[in-house]
């Protein structure tokens, strides 16, 4: 058993590493997936709003009609007087409407390409962490898997004894 343990503290320091950097990869993956994700609701979400402010503006172009033609329907000149600033105003709020419709639309897709971006700061980092964990890992171990050689050198009766007297100890770290 005692032959076995530097090999076996070298075997869990190289599993810790090696599980360190993996988990670094798996979420740096995770995080780059998600913003994939994000960039993709980002194009959508201009996509829509671009086509919801089409609607509205469609929807009050339909409203301008519709008021004009009543104007018309009560007999009044519908190009003079109020008439003219009724048609006006319905037309300037249709286009407010639109307007903020795909001001919206564009502040949602702006949000997606933020979260896109901390997701690609994530990923990056999380692959640089699980390297340094790795390293880390290895470098703590290095003082149990040089204890543990020295003992096995020592009990091996490994080494030489010349000029030590025989109560004196090696020292191996």
């Amino acid at each position: 058993m005692g032959a076995a343990l530097p090999f076996m503290a070298v075997a869990s320091a190289g599993l810790q590493a090696f599980g360190a950097v993996r988990e670094g990869i798996a979420t740096s993956q995770a995080a780059n997936y998600k913003a994939q994700v994000a960039r993709n609701n980002a194009i959508y979400a201009s996509a829509a709003g671009t086509s919801k402010a089409m609607n509205e503006s469609l929807k009050g172009a339909a409203a301008g009609g519709r008021i004009k033609a009543a104007q018309a329907a009560n007999g009044v000149d519908v190009n003079t007087g109020s008439n003219v600033n009724v048609q006006r105003g319905q037309r300037m709020a249709s286009n407010v409407n639109a307007v903020n419709t795909e001001n919206n639309a564009l502040l949602q897709a702006y949000g997606y390409q933020a979260e896109a971006s901390l997701d690609e700061s994530t990923a990056k980092n999380a692959e640089t962490s699980g390297y340094l964990k790795a390293t880390g890992g290895l470098l703590g171990n290095a003082p149990s898997i040089s204890g543990a050689v020295g003992k096995m050198l020592q009990s091996s009766g490994g080494g030489s004894s010349e000029g030590q007297s025989s109560g004196e100890e090696w020292d191996y770290t």
